[in-house]
């Protein structure tokens, strides 16, 4: 069977995805950055694409089958409703696949990449680029089945062979809560550490060992990972930091709050 993927959206996520899956797929692949125009587009009338060329018409031809056409949808949360009540109007037997981490939707399969993705104020992209052949993923259990059968199934198989966690739908608002503690909430901690750095002539780049280190220190040890005063409640220490820290409110309330937490640890 033929399948064609077209992909709709210009955003962040799209802009690493669609090139390593228009490598992958070659023929197959098609990328729509105007997800608004092509919609409206096959609202009016069921064609394909906006852009009718030989090479659209030709990889479509192959899609008459129900299961030979998928749609990858690397749209914000609010657009996504309207899109996908778009897309079944027209393709009811299309496969449908979204990105989001706190969206759920009914018969639409969703995998989320736990992966933080930059653009500059140019719109190119910045920072860590995600190796997607080994990206671990994160499906939900209610569409386990979509990619347990074709067209999925190969597609997962052969360009995405990472770990793979499967959440229940009810749980993605927690989950994605998750991952924003997990790569946000240190940022502003960092941010805190290094202003204060600044004041006293320590430069964003001393932290880096630290921070590394600390992190993948804690993927290993778990708990175990804690040293320092913390781990010895060498109280005199601790105390002399909080105070010491009192210039900054928010740094002098997580040292705190992290005290406290760490209090409970066996």
């Amino acid at each position: 069977m033929v399948c064609t993927h077209i992909f709709l959206g210009r955003g962040r996520l799209a802009q690493s995805l669609a090139p390593y899956l228009k490598k992958s797929l070659k023929a197959n692949f098609v990328w729509v950055p105007d997800a608004r125009r092509y919609l409206n587009l096959i609202d009016k009338t069921p064609q394909p694409y906006d852009t009718p060329t030989r090479r659209h018409r030709s990889a479509h031809r192959g899609a008459s089958t129900p299961t030979g056409l998928v749609f990858w949808l690397a749209l914000s949360d609010s657009a996504l409703d309207g899109a996908v009540k778009a897309l079944r109007e027209v393709y009811p037997m299309a496969t449908i696949v979204h990105f989001s981490g706190s969206r759920s939707l009914d018969n639409v399969f969703c995998m989320h990449p736990p992966f933080p993705l930059l653009v500059n104020r140019r719109g190119a992209s910045v920072g860590v680029q995600p190796d997607w052949a080994s990206m671990p993923l994160t499906f939900e259990v209610e569409t386990r089945n979509l990619v347990q059968r074709e067209p999925l199934k190969s597609i997962f198989s052969k360009f995405f062979r990472g770990p793979k966690v499967y959440i229940r739908a009810k749980d993605k608002a927690l989950y994605h809560a998750l991952c924003v503690s997990v790569s946000s909430l240190p940022l502003a901690l960092y941010e805190s550490v290094s202003q204060m750095g600044d004041s006293i002539r320590v430069p964003k780049k001393h932290w880096q060992a630290l921070i590394e280190t600390s992190a993948q220190n804690w993927l290993h040890l778990g708990q175990a990972a804690l040293n320092g005063p913390m781990v010895r409640k060498d109280k005199k220490t601790l105390s002399k930091h909080v105070r010491v820290l009192g210039q900054n409110k928010f740094l002098r309330s997580v040292y705190k709050l992290s005290l406290s937490e760490v209090s409970k640890w066996r």
